[in-house]
């Protein structure tokens, strides 16, 4: 467990977290949790994630420092988030920032040709949700006194990535198929976060187990040992993560690092400077 990481703000987090992804996916419906659908899962599946759909840069792109949407605003003004100390704008940008340092950072064709992962939007989504669940552990540890700063960047960085994934879900489906499929994400996200969290605050088995139901789709084929070099992976970027200043964070800088290396890889920072600007 991280340092400082107290049990009420983890559930903070995990609740917030719960009842953003049902607001972001206008849950009207219960869709039972992984692989039951399979006719949608295939549908989603079916053409590749990370080439033939949507960057996150474009799905982005005209959300750039964008007036908060009615709920935003609701919750704004009941005081969920009061004042923060760092300007709006600022963390508007920072969340973007965020968001887009967890898709460009993670190594989809090194996952899936070592774990065996199918080359969909799905395995790209869940691979999306462990990073992203990483970074919420990051924002969870941070000085007290930026709650309420932490607390909208959690809110726009959730929000950025379920309006990436919207656009690439409508890429692939339209009309109750794209809403079903949205849901269906949404589902597994809560679920993951769950899991995840529940591993972290209990030991390495757990957190084996979590990996395998929400990213490795309960594969019966796995080998015990990249169950162990995935727990691994996690560790280490946790622990690099906690490295990230508070200032930092708040800035929208973070980096994650790959399995075969100790120290992250310095031109994915600048690859992201360039996209974040092109915005």
């Amino acid at each position: 467990m991280v340092p400082g990481l107290t049990f009420q703000r983890l559930c903070h987090r995990c609740l917030f977290a719960r009842s953003f992804t049902s607001y972001s996916c206008k849950k009207t419906v219960s869709i039972p949790y992984h692989n039951t659908n399979v006719s949608l899962t295939r549908s989603l599946a079916s053409v590749t994630s990370s080439t033939q759909v949507t960057s996150a840069q474009s799905s982005l792109k005209d959300n750039k420092l964008k007036p908060l949407n009615t709920f935003d605003s609701v919750v704004m003004k009941l005081g969920f988030f009061g004042s923060t100390k760092t300007a709006k704008v600022q963390l508007e940008s920072s969340a973007i920032k965020l968001y887009v340092s967890c898709t460009e950072y993670i190594e989809y064709d090194l996952f899936r040709q070592r774990f065996g992962l199918p080359d969909t939007l799905v395995s790209w989504a869940h691979l999306l949700q462990l990073h992203m669940w990483m970074l919420m552990v990051r924002l969870s540890n941070h000085n007290s006194g930026l709650d309420k700063d932490v607390h909208f960047l959690i809110t726009r960085t959730n929000f950025n990535m379920w309006l990436d994934i919207e656009k690439r879900i409508k890429k692939l489906a339209t009309g109750s198929l794209g809403k079903k499929g949205m849901v269906t994400l949404g589902d597994q996200y809560t679920a993951a976060v769950i899991g995840y969290d529940e591993g972290y605050f209990t030991d390495d088995k757990v957190l084996a187990g979590a990996i395998w139901r929400c990213l490795l789709e309960k594969n019966q084929h796995v080998e015990p040992r990249h169950l162990v070099d995935l727990v691994d992976y996690v560790h280490k970027n946790l622990h690099h993560l906690l490295s990230i200043t508070d200032n930092e964070l708040l800035g929208g800088k973070i980096s994650f690092i790959s399995f075969d290396s100790d120290q992250p890889d310095p031109t994915k920072d600048r690859k992201i400077q360039q996209l974040v600007s092109a915005l």
